[in-house]
């Protein structure tokens, strides 16, 4: 289904009328998102879109009127598209605002899978860097009193690097404190940090 935006338009119109949606009775604040979602031509999104259907399924919504609808929903600061449906089942302004018959709203599942032929990508997630990092548990000691394996991995010879600074001794003489074997006669080793 493709909707140029004159259908669009009269769509506005003649079921805004039949409903008695007086857009210039709301706050300020819609009445702009009104005039500005009703000049919005999203009518090439239907053309752009029309391979991610499959002709013999039903008739799909027009893709136009759910990425208006998503607009609309992020216009409005509703961040939930369960609540975003719900809001377009109470309000009929914003169901024929977003191009739909006030009776015939589209479901939760429906602007999902719009979503999914949207983004039309191998990875389902947009940002999956941004998940939490998981957390090492740290491993109870098995003798009483004794001290639990650092959670942070720390390499000797920053410990000793580190330690060295705070306490008035060699790098050398804290590495053999730590565990660190000592040197060979003739092999010097240099500690650098970049």
């Amino acid at each position: 289904v493709i909707n140029s935006h004159l259908d669009y338009r009269r769509f506005l119109n003649g079921i805004g009328g039949m409903y008695r949606i007086n857009w210039r009775s709301k706050p300020p604040a819609i009445r702009e998102i009104y005039l500005r979602f009703r000049e919005l031509d999203l009518s090439a999104v239907d053309r752009i879109m029309q391979n991610q259907y499959s002709n013999p399924g039903a008739e799909p919504r027009p893709p136009s009127c759910m990425l208006r609808s998503l607009l609309l929903m992020i216009a409005m600061n509703v961040v939930s598209v369960t609540h975003w449906v719900e809001t377009l089942h109470t309000s009929q302004f914003f169901a024929v605002l977003s191009g739909f018959q006030p009776w015939d709203i589209p479901g939760v599942g429906t602007f999902y899978d719009f979503i999914d032929r949207l983004w039309n990508y191998a990875t389902p997630n947009f940002s999956p860097h941004c998940k939490p990092p998981v957390k090492k548990k740290v491993k109870k000691p098995k003798e009483k009193g004794a001290v639990s394996a650092p959670t942070i991995p720390v390499t000797a010879g920053r410990m000793a690097i580190s330690t060295a600074t705070v306490i008035d001794t060699s790098p050398s003489q804290i590495a053999l404190s730590v565990g660190i074997p000592p040197v060979n006669a003739g092999i010097s080793v240099t500690i650098s940090i970049c």
